[in-house]
């Protein structure tokens, strides 16, 4: 998307943005399907399970109230992989 901005402030219009844009909005959920199947055949109810917890294309917004109020550090593993 950034890169039809950028088309748009070199050809100072904003009919090439727009179109592009509403051809993205039309086309883009078609490959989302196309895609979901593939990996719903690939990996079955694991996928379908995933599915249902993230969004398909914007992500949720972080409720602060649902944070963690702590998180668990084994130091042993840690150091391991920041080395």
């Amino acid at each position: 998307m950034l890169g039809v901005l950028g088309a748009g402030f070199l050809t100072q219009t904003l009919t090439f943005p727009i179109t592009l844009i509403v051809l993205f909005a039309i086309y883009y959920p078609a490959i989302i399907q196309r895609e979901e199947r593939d990996l719903e055949k690939l990996f079955g109810k694991e996928y379908h399970r995933y599915k249902e917890s993230v969004p398909t294309f914007f992500p949720k917004t972080i409720s602060l109230s649902r944070t963690q109020k702590s998180i668990l550090v084994k130091p042993k593993v840690f150091k391991k992989s920041s080395v």
